[in-house]
């Protein structure tokens, strides 16, 4: 991501930071949840979710004639 320009290097290390306590903050929602497969679930959903925005490349907008 980096390397394709879609985060400055220099934020690189705090990011990744940030991604990582986002996954310990679902860990902790999902340890402490009363159904805990349904939590598993909406975590799973959610973090792809997050990790699909973050990851795939920009979809292509459409040039204006």
């Amino acid at each position: 991501m980096a390397q394709d320009g879609r985060i400055d290097p220099k934020h690189v290390e705090v990011f990744a930071h940030m991604l990582l306590a986002s996954v310990n903050e679902v860990a902790l929602l999902i340890a402490s949840a009363a159904d805990t497969d349904a939590a598993i679930s909406g975590g799973g959903d959610a973090l792809r979710a997050m990790l699909s925005r973050l990851l795939d490349p920009p979809a292509a907008t459409p040039s204006a004639h």
